[in-house]
């Protein structure tokens, strides 16, 4: 969809988009219903960066908040479904827990068999995916012309880096903790 403000075009998801993959993603979590809680999450952390990776360049943050809350929603019919006769502060401290300053995510401890090792798998949010900006060409530029070879190549250079920053910071599961891409930086490093 597009919206004009201020004279700029903004893009963000339709409404038939979001409800697509909110539709796609409950028919996956209701058809594993018995499934632990490590195997769903490992299902739906392959759906929700490819879909949020297509929309991160238009004005989609509020729209991925809103796929955000229906996906917990679903989630918190499914634990409910699995524990009928247990208590709603039970359930939340079973599937929801706090990791990175953050309430509420949904979370399983998985052990490694080789070590022994506890580790927390969580599931991913699509309010975690940075939007980004998309830079247009010039249009005075030729990218066969080698005068322009050093545009292209100062173009290419930063778009690494922004994409190498994204994918640490994210896989880091501290956006919104970082703060700045300098916090981000050094938690990449370590």
């Amino acid at each position: 969809r597009e919206y004009k403000s201020n004279g700029r075009l903004l893009t963000k998801p339709s409404k038939n988009a979001m409800k697509s993959f909110c539709d796609k993603v409950r028919t996956k979590i209701k058809s594993n219903k018995s499934a632990k809680a490590s195997s769903l999450i490992r299902m739906l952390n392959h759906m929700i960066p490819g879909w949020a990776n297509y929309y991160r360049y238009g004005a989609s943050s509020k729209a991925f908040s809103r796929v955000d809350f229906e996906i917990y929603k679903t989630l918190w019919q499914w634990a409910r479904r699995r524990h009928p006769k247990k208590g709603m502060h039970w359930i939340k401290d079973k599937y929801f827990k706090q990791l990175h300053g953050r309430d509420w995510c949904f979370a399983a401890t998985t052990k490694n068999k080789k070590s022994g090792k506890e580790s927390t798998l969580r599931l991913k949010r699509l309010a975690d995916t940075p939007i980004q900006k998309y830079v247009r060409v010039r249009t005075n530029v030729n990218p066969y012309d080698p005068a322009d070879a050093p545009y292209y190549a100062r173009r290419k250079s930063k778009a690494s880096l922004f994409s190498a920053l994204s994918s640490c910071v994210c896989s880091a599961g501290a956006i919104g903790v970082a703060g700045s891409v300098g916090s981000a930086v050094s938690l990449c490093t370590k």
